[in-house]
């Protein structure tokens, strides 16, 4: 078997001649790919596109990258954070500066949840009207209004 490095940086395998395509042998480099485009929020059939795979035998191969889609995000940002913090505790000037934008950038989305959340258990929601009662509603209200509101009733004179 030969080999070759491609454009990508991928390393590609010749296979000797012989029947059938060699079997996909899972690598560290390609799980950590598939991991990156699981972050960036690619479908399972394009991953295993881009990968050169098919979309079973990516299932098959990166089960665990797979099913991690959840929290990868979130693992990413941890990583990037301790990151961070190991710069900073080199005395990276910065790494210091970045770590408190991102800090900032933390206690905003939090305060925005934490006011989203005050909103819904603090306002109770209105009770909506269906379409029937809507249209009372609305008739209601445009008797005294407007231009073709119902006139008054005559006076009696006496």
């Amino acid at each position: 078997m030969s080999e070759y490095v491609n454009l990508f940086g991928e390393t590609v395998l010749l296979a000797a001649r012989g029947r059938g395509r060699p079997p996909h042998e899972p690598s560290t480099w390609t799980r950590n790919r598939v991991t990156l485009l699981v972050v960036m929020g690619y479908a399972n059939e394009l991953i295993a596109d881009i990968i050169g795979i098919s979309a079973p035998t990516l299932r098959r191969c990166y089960k665990a990258e797979l099913e991690a889609r959840p929290v990868a995000r979130m693992r990413l940002d941890l990583r990037r954070m301790e990151k961070l913090v190991e710069g900073m505790n080199d005395g990276n000037v910065g790494a210091i500066k970045e770590l408190g934008k991102q800090l900032e950038k933390l206690d905003m989305t939090l305060a925005e949840k934490r006011v989203r959340d005050r909103a819904k258990t603090e306002a109770p929601a209105e009770e909506r009207l269906g379409k029937k009662a809507q249209r009372l509603e609305n008739a209601k209200r445009a008797v005294g209004e407007g231009r073709f509101a119902v006139p008054p009733a005559p006076r009696l004179v006496q």
